[in-house]
């Protein structure tokens, strides 16, 4: 683009071009604007497309981005990465963040679109040039296709061609583009050229109406017989590059000549600072020319090309003159230093070509070459070809080598390319025994197939391979861990399966604002797809998910990838909650068999747990029993903890229909704390709909009391009911608002869209005033600030939008406005309180217990998007209550020796109060009866620097409040 608007601004215009502006190129780019965001401007070659292109976008202040296609672009990868140097002008992270995305095993369509979010929608103008060049390359017009449909409006783009490109994509709208020729704007060029002509000595009489180059040969012969013969054959010599430097025309012994074409006014010759360029369709003929001359100057010419490649790393560009000319051994040379950029924006369809055109024997005497082989087959899904070249270099000794050569390629390949579980062990042990890769892959052969529980690898996030760790994550319900892969800030999100755990911690809307980090490319992916249907299922939306969940369990591709069985047996539990327990059953029992040969034990687990519903659901109940406690004795074993909740609370009712009522509540009590190990109830209130016997069962037995009794309410949340005033089958709906951390409002154990965020203040200002509020203290108590006719306007529209959202309503009596009979509301702050103050009547671990169970429920600030006067007050209330329920359980810990929980519990009271003197006391006291002396120096400074910005010192608080 630089070159261009320097040669423009200059008055050195490239290629033909009238000496004057083209005003009818640019009203009719005016006009095409006017409706359309994308013009194709198609015109032969020669007809001055570019350098018009060129001053319309140079005629105002408007910023212009602009990049030449080359021959290398007939690849879609590099096709992309040229539109990601074109982009890298208005965002120059974008290079590295294609990298990133190919990495991520985006397509080039993926990528490209992708690539144009990070195009913001300002008034800017993108030029893509010569764009003839992939008129017949499917995968590098889909590319294009997909980058122009995802650019912002604002974008202008011109895409220039010398032939009309076949839009036969969809994702481009016909109203979004359209198509501008350069037909009566050539007699302007015509003219030019011969102008030109006629300056450099041709007979006026000859050159009158002068052809365009694209005519055969006609303007060549005319510059053959004008031009001095010694400037005519230099120019025809330095017609291979594409731009010939000066060093290429001192190479060529050619200097002085190079620096009169550069003086001269030549058509269809364009001039810069580092050089000359000749244009395509006139080097094209002079390159013909060449190579029908003397052999030895063709071959010291090309000796010059490939040094001047050389000097500027243009190794692909290199290894494809050799390939194409059959030197067989020097583009093998070349193609090893080439090898890196092609495989790292993951262009498998070139490594795959040149190693079918450089030969097998070439490939495997190279570690580099056999390594990009192994990652072209792979990315390609010729997973057969893959195990056969490792089983090879394994056999032969050159496996080594090749790991060495490409350090991440076996991790990242084994998994996937369906080795089994112990060759795959195998192969980890011998060449990444120390390796974090291997322990990561390792890590996930434990989780998925192994009968113990697999402990977490040291630095299993800078492994590089976040999908891989994701999902062993995920199986072993290790959420707080794969919550924590979640990238910070902004950044794109190119790992969707980490938000598998949102759906299950009962986060799934902070899922689906976390999905809008996905780059929009990848989300069309079968398994992102997946991950998005499950965070939508999670927030009660089945649309569209059976479908896409039958088309991933039945599809024959990808048989090795790991999440292929976690499909088939989502599929089934589908089938169990859509069509009835037959179906799911005549699916899941072939499935079963099919995982447990396969020595597949995760998913064998969730399999048979599904089944053991089915068979439940459809009175089979002894066989239910059976897969029942498999499943649920090989998930103890294995530590495999995100289904057990579901399979234990199956087993409890398979356990009570065979007359084991003990066992039956043995299980289900399992259940729960399983539950509780994972850090959410998700699971089991999800099963307890399924079976709610279950949960009316244990009420009865351990009392109103009991745990089980917060489930009554809302079986998501684990509430505690704050004043039970019905009995289990007396409460019809219910209405649990979850105020900490991201506020939400569930109803009847189901999350639901509040729409404003004046709905959750309104419940929780009824929840706290269970007897009710008139008309008149509701409205002051959420719209403080407003005048009452707006203000009761406002309060009509928070009320529709609570009906709306809840399928609730709010009742009158009398004067009071309550929540209506039969609906049980409540709020986790108000059940987070009593277990604190129930605590107090407990001892050791009894009380430890209770307050463990209450700070579970604290997830986050309180309400923390609203600034009403009562709400900050009850915030502040819960935070101090919380504080001393943290130090209070850290006491108890210390009790019991264990200082490491005692002193983290400290440090999360300081997180948000650093001036807690008791926390620094009690911090203070863990360091004394550890020993360290160090420690308590360091504790005692950190307590002073922190009080000391209250003129404070380490104890006076509590002199001063001791003194009254």
């Amino acid at each position: 683009m630089d070159g261009i608007r320097d040669r423009i601004a200059s008055g050195s215009l490239p290629f033909p071009v009238p000496l004057h502006e083209v005003p009818e190129l640019y009203a009719r780019l005016d006009e095409a604007y006017r409706r359309h965001q994308v013009v194709e401007l198609v015109g032969a070659a020669g007809t001055g497309k570019s350098t018009g292109v060129g001053l319309y976008a140079h005629r105002d202040d408007r910023s212009w981005y602009w990049r030449t296609v080359g021959a290398l672009d007939r690849s879609a990868h590099r096709f992309v990465q040229s539109l990601a140097e074109l982009v890298a002008g208005i965002d120059p992270d974008v290079p590295a963040f294609l990298h990133r995305l190919f990495g991520a095993g985006a397509t080039p369509a993926d990528a490209a679109a992708s690539i144009a979010e990070r195009v913001p929608a300002d008034d800017q103008l993108l030029v893509l040039d010569a764009c003839q060049v992939i008129a017949d390359e499917p995968e590098a017009l889909a590319a294009l296709d997909a980058f122009l449909a995802g650019l912002p409006p604002g974008v202008r783009v011109v895409v220039c061609s010398d032939i009309p490109l076949p839009w036969h994509h969809t994702g481009l709208p016909r109203r979004q583009r359209t198509r501008v020729h350069t037909d009566g704007i050539e007699e302007d060029v015509r003219n030019w050229v011969a102008q030109a002509l006629i300056a450099l000595g041709a007979d006026p009489s000859a050159v009158a109406g002068a052809p365009l180059a694209t005519t055969e040969g006609e303007v060549l012969e005319c510059l053959r017989q004008v031009m001095p013969r010694r400037l005519f054959e230099a120019l025809t010599t330095l017609s291979v590059p594409e731009h010939a430097t000066r060093d290429d025309a001192r190479a060529l012994g050619l200097e002085p000549q190079w620096q009169e074409l550069r003086s001269a006014r030549i058509p269809y010759l364009a001039v810069d600072s580092g050089g000359l360029s000749i244009h395509p369709t006139l080097r094209e003929q002079l390159r013909t020319r060449l190579a029908q001359g003397d052999p030895e100057v063709r071959r010291r010419v090309h000796a010059v090309h490939l040094a001047s490649l050389e000097r500027s790393g243009r190794f692909e560009e290199g290894t494809e003159i050799l390939l194409s000319a059959g030197h067989w051994e020097h583009a093998f040379e070349w193609s090893a230093r080439a090898l890196d950029a092609v495989v790292r924006r993951g262009d498998w369809e070139v490594v795959r070509r040149w190693s079918t055109a450089l030969g097998a024997e070439r490939i495997q005497r190279s570690p580099r070459w056999t390594a990009a082989q192994i990652r072209a087959d792979h990315g390609c899904g010729d997973m057969r070809a893959v195990r056969a070249t490792i089983r090879s270099a394994d056999v032969t000794g050159r496996l080594k080598g090749i790991v060495s050569a490409a350090p991440h390629l076996l991790a990242a390949v084994t998994c996937a390319a369906g080795f089994g579980p112990d060759e795959t062990i195998r192969l980890m042990e011998k060449y990444h025994p120390e390796d974090p890769r291997g322990a990561v892959v390792r890590y996930y052969v434990d989780v998925a197939h192994g009968d113990a529980p697999a402990p977490l690898p040291e630095n299993y996030q800078a492994a590089g391979l976040g999908k891989l760790v994701a999902w062993s994550l995920l199986l072993q319900g290790r959420l707080d861990h794969l919550d924590a892969m979640v990238p910070a800030g902004h950044e794109p999100l190119l790992n969707p399966s980490i938000l598998l755990g949102q759906a299950f911690l009962g986060r799934a809307e902070r899922g689906m604002d976390l999905w809008e980090r996905v780059p929009r490319g990848l989300r069309d992916r079968p398994h992102n797809r997946y991950v998005h249907t499950a965070l939508k299922v999670a927030n009660g939306d089945w649309a569209g998910a059976g479908s896409l969940l039958r088309s991933l369990a039945t599809s024959p591709v990808g048989e090795a990838n790991p999440a292929v069985s976690a499909y088939r047996c989502s599929w089934g539990y589908f089938l169990l909650l859509d069509a009835g327990p037959q179906r799911a059953i005549d699916w899941l029992e072939p499935l079963v068999d099919t995982l447990t040969a396969a020595g597949q034990r995760a998913y064998s687990e969730w399999a048979r747990c599904f089944l053991g519903a089915a068979l439940l659901a459809a009175g089979r109940d002894d066989e239910a029993l059976t897969h029942l406690e498999e499943c649920t004795a090989s998930m103890v074993r294995s530590g495999r903890r995100l289904m057990l909740p579901m399979a234990a609370l199956a087993l409890s009712e398979a356990r009570f229909r065979a007359g084991d009522a003990p066992g039956a509540a043995e299980a289900a009590d399992n259940a729960y704390d399983e539950a509780l190990a994972v850090g959410s109830l998700e699971v089991l209130t999800h099963a307890l709909r399924q079976l709610p016997q279950v949960l009316r069962r244990q009420v009865r037995t351990d009392g109103q009391g009991s745990r089980w009794s917060r489930l009554v309410a809302t079986p998501s949340t684990g509430r505690t009911r704050t004043e039970p005033s019905r009995d289990v089958e007396e409460a019809q709906r219910s209405l649990i608002l979850r105020p900490f951390g991201d506020p939400s409002l569930w109803v009847d154990g189901s999350r639901v869209a509040a729409g404003r965020f004046k709905v959750l203040e309104l419940v929780l200002l009824l929840v706290h005033n269970p007897r009710g509020l008139t008309r008149a203290e509701i409205v002051n108590s959420i719209f403080p600030d407003t005048d009452a006719r707006r203000a009761g306007n406002y309060y009509r529209q928070v009320v529709h939008h609570f009906s709306r959202s809840t399928g609730l309503a709010l009742v009158k009596t009398g004067e009071s406005i309550t929540f209506a009979p039969g609906v049980e509301a409540g709020s986790l702050d108000q059940d987070f309180e009593r277990l604190v103050d129930n605590s107090n009547k407990l001892w050791g671990e009894g009380r430890a217990a209770r307050l463990e169970s209450a700070l579970a429920l604290y997830c986050g600030r309180f309400m923390v998007d609203s600034d009403l006067a009562w709400v900050t007050e009850l915030r502040q209330r819960l935070e101090l209550i919380r504080e001393e329920a943290l130090l209070e359980l850290a006491s108890i810990y210390l009790e019991g020796n264990r200082v490491d929980t005692a002193r983290q519990l400290c440090e999360d009271v300081l997180a948000p109060n650093p001036y807690s003197d008791a926390a620094y006391r009690l911090l203070f006291t863990i360091e004394r009866v550890v020993g360290s002396e160090a420690s308590m120096t360091f504790v005692h400074r950190r307590a002073s620097k922190a009080l000391g910005e209250l003129g404070l010192v380490p104890g006076e608080v509590r002199r001063i409040l001791l003194q009254g």
